[in-house]
């Protein structure tokens, strides 16, 4: 019965039996960085309307394809520079980084004059790592499945990572009004160093579709 049972999952999903270690992995680190993202953007986008208000969104509109064109060049090197492997070490590297910046800024204060730069460089923070993991995530992805696979298994990953959008929005909804907006940073930190075993694990266990043609 239970043989039967994940046959008929893996039909449906159409998974072989031998994909799961490698399909969970991935799933796992887009959920993960997802997860992260949802959090920061739900707790960021409350607090830019907060404190900037909805009239100075027109401004990040405008603003965030400066950004999407300053990351596309920055990701473009990198690639170039360094392993995709390295890559995803140098950005969760930064998210914890940036996390533990964004938590003590805004938890020890500023002057009133900086508060409007401050909301704008966090919403265009926001949109940069969105633009970001998004590509790095897929970009990722590519190189361990070929295209048949990829054809099979990508709308599951990226079912796993919506699923981390939702988690991330969850807990804010949860949590908000029981802790303070640094806190929320904090806990976007947490979760990206928590990614670090998880991408170590997946590249030892997993080889590159380059590395093993």
């Amino acid at each position: 019965g239970e043989r039967n049972l994940r046959g008929v999952i893996n039909r449906l999903l159409r998974v072989t039996p031998g994909e799961w270690p490698k399909l969970v992995h991935f799933g796992l680190l887009g959920f993960l960085l997802q997860m992260g993202l949802g959090i920061g953007f739900a707790a960021g986008d409350a607090a830019f309307l907060a404190h900037a208000g909805a009239s100075r969104l027109a401004l990040i509109f405008m603003m965030t394809p400066a950004v999407m064109l300053l990351y596309t060049g920055i990701f473009s090197y990198l690639l170039v520079r360094f392993s995709i492997d390295r890559v995803v070490d140098i950005t969760v590297a930064l998210l914890v980084v940036g996390g533990l910046i964004w938590a003590t800024l805004l938890g020890h204060g500023f002057p009133a004059r900086y508060e409007l730069p401050v909301y704008i460089g966090l919403k265009l923070y926001l949109a940069m790592w969105y633009i970001a993991l998004y590509s790095l995530f897929w970009n990722y992805t590519d190189s361990y499945f070929n295209i048949q696979d990829g054809k099979r298994l990508f709308p599951l990953l990226a079912a796993a990572t919506a699923l981390g959008t939702t988690f991330g929005g969850l807990i804010v909804h949860e949590l908000a009004g029981r802790i303070s907006l640094h806190s929320f940073f904090l806990i976007w930190a947490a979760i990206a160093l928590v990614t670090i075993p998880v991408a170590l694990r997946l590249r030892h266990r997993f080889a590159r579709i380059a590395d093993s043609e």
